[in-house]
């Protein structure tokens, strides 16, 4: 009679952290004192499949138990693979100077990247400056003209139509320098910038007048605040309107609006229909005090208005030197040509039978 078969199983046992031991009953006869050693070729199936890093290993260490225990069979991974694994994972850190050329190198990016940062911020204010200047640049041209093109000849002797003279001083309420400031442009040209208050009468109705006025503030440190004036008075009282405009500065009118600042440059030039400068009203030769005006029932035909204004930075800095020290003032000023940007057009008068040229 065969005898009957018995399997028994112990569990894994764990040791350490890359160690281990596992014992198992193999194969034997039910008497189990005196068994022969185990034939059973599950064993080796039972070693691979626990460790299958290490088969060859495990192998010939369930062999060797097999001779001093022939009832059991144990099979364990040897210590070097735990000394194996502490070598890897020492060749896998970095070293402390490895570590220091990845930091440099991460400074070296990022510094780079916060000056590309710098620079790009600094090109979108000044194009925003730029922008903002232009468009009250273009504004204010368009206000003027907008208005002076609708400039009439009142036909009566003494009354000024439409005039062009030297600002006034806040000190004293007299009249500014009449010398020009000066930029270089490049090529080492030289343009010459002029400040001019400007004023003009038109018609709404049959039997009503509106004065308009554009005059500087501050004038005398070569750069200004373009004010705007507006009054109303009927047709009975026309001499009474353009002596109040020729009268009337931001000084000592709270009716004035402000247009735009840094202002360096606003002239208003007459001409006639034939496109001819008409004589005297030149703003390069204007004597302190004076200026140049058409009276009674003469008008220009067209107008040449220029302006030139300084961007919000420029004008700030120009601002700080000016109250410490006026002579650096201008020449910083002098060296803000590339910062000015210039506006210039040309107006038509409405036709009328007084025109010069008509």
């Amino acid at each position: 009679m065969k005898p009957a078969t018995v399997i028994r199983l112990l569990p894994i046992t764990l040791v350490g952290p890359t160690c281990w031991s596992a014992w198992m009953w193999t194969r034997g006869s039910a008497s189990l004192p005196g068994l022969g050693a185990p034939t059973s070729p599950r064993s080796a199936d039972f070693q691979s499949a626990v460790s299958p890093t290490s088969s060859r290993q495990t192998v010939r260490g369930s062999q060797r138990q097999r001779i001093g225990n022939p009832r059991y069979s144990r099979f364990e991974t040897c210590a070097t693979n735990e000394a194996g694994l502490r070598l890897r994972n020492k060749q896998r850190a970095f070293s402390l100077i490895e570590i220091m050329v990845a930091v440099a190198l991460l400074a070296i990016i990022i510094v780079g990247l916060l000056a590309m940062f710098y620079q790009v911020q600094r090109a979108f204010r000044g194009g925003k400056a730029q922008v903002d200047v232009m468009e009250s640049g273009r504004a204010g041209m368009s206000q003027i003209s907008r208005e002076a093109q609708e400039a009439a000849a009142t036909q009566l002797d003494g009354v000024t139509n439409m005039a062009v003279v030297v600002p006034v001083d806040f000190s004293d309420n007299r009249p500014a320098p009449t010398s020009a400031s000066r930029q270089t442009l490049p090529g080492s040209e030289i343009r010459q910038n002029y400040l001019r208050d400007f004023f003009f009468l038109s018609r709404v109705n049959e039997d009503e007048w509106i004065g308009t006025a554009y005059r500087m503030s501050n004038a005398v440190s070569g750069v200004g605040t373009l004010y705007r004036l507006v009054e109303r008075q009927p047709a009975t009282n026309l001499a009474s309107l353009a002596d109040t405009l020729s009268r009337s500065t931001p000084y000592n009118n709270t009716n004035f609006r402000r247009v735009m600042d840094g202002v360096v440059h606003f002239t208003v030039d007459f001409y006639d229909a034939n496109g001819l400068l008409i004589p005297g009203t030149n703003n390069a030769y204007l004597p302190p005090g004076l200026g140049f005006a058409v009276t009674n029932g003469m008008l220009p035909a067209y107008l040449e208005v220029e302006l030139a204004v300084l961007e919000p930075v420029q004008l700030e800095k120009f601002h700080y030197r000016y109250d410490v020290n006026q002579i650096q003032a201008g020449i910083y000023l002098a060296n803000q040509a590339a910062r000015t940007h210039v506006f210039r057009q040309r107006v038509p008068i409405r036709p009328n039978s007084a025109d010069f040229g008509q």
